[in-house]
């Protein structure tokens, strides 16, 4: 307890002489300490935009060098599954994707798709929002009654059905260096001369 009291009424000691030689210089108690006064207020003038100005500087710099950097980058076939290929009974279709990158050092966060479709006079014709390959697709398989037969039975076929609790209300997520996302833009069916854009 003696030691900590000790220092206590030390403490409160230099702070008595700081703000004690504070009050002098600006009080102008001693005509001698002006030209002190005067220099102290000439450097801090001087000293603090400088201060701000290298602290802001280092702040852009420092934000410059973190950034993230996104690219777009075409999955190349040789790779293996792409396209991806979804066959059943009935149809065979194919998926293609792009695959996007973050080079940079920091997280692109709420990343979204959006996908402007062009003619060959590269003029806009839609825009769709598209979907990342890290979600579940917005389709459940079951089977489905299609036919009425007449000895009173139901012919039913195992199929696809669209399923909006699915469908997420934001295609959004953040994006970490070295992690690259996909995404399907276009799918097309077997012997289907068009492509369909992908969405969710």
């Amino acid at each position: 307890m003696g030691n900590s009291r000790k220092h206590e009424r030390v403490t409160i000691a230099i702070l008595f002489i700081v703000v004690a030689f504070i009050a002098l210089l600006y009080l102008n108690v001693v005509p001698q300490l002006q030209a002190i006064r005067n220099y102290m207020l000439q450097s801090f003038l001087i000293a603090v935009p400088i201060g701000i100005l290298i602290s802001l500087s280092s702040q852009i710099i420092w934000s410059l060098l973190i950034r993230p950097s996104l690219s777009i980058d075409v999955i190349s076939k040789f790779i293996g599954g792409e396209p991806y290929i979804h066959e059943t009974k009935e149809w065979k279709r194919a998926y293609y994707h792009l695959r996007v990158n973050n080079s940079g050092r920091s997280p692109a966060f709420n990343c979204r798709i959006r996908i402007n479709f062009h003619n060959l006079a590269n003029a806009e014709e839609f825009e769709i929002s598209g979907k990342w390959d890290r979600g579940s697709e917005p389709l459940v398989y079951q089977w489905v009654p299609t036919k009425l037969l007449k000895d009173g039975t139901i012919e039913t076929k195992y199929t696809e059905v669209p399923n909006d609790f699915l469908i997420p209300f934001s295609e959004s997520i953040d994006f970490y260096p070295s992690d690259p996302e996909s995404f399907g833009f276009i799918v097309k069916y077997d012997g289907n001369p068009d492509c369909y854009g992908f969405s969710t």
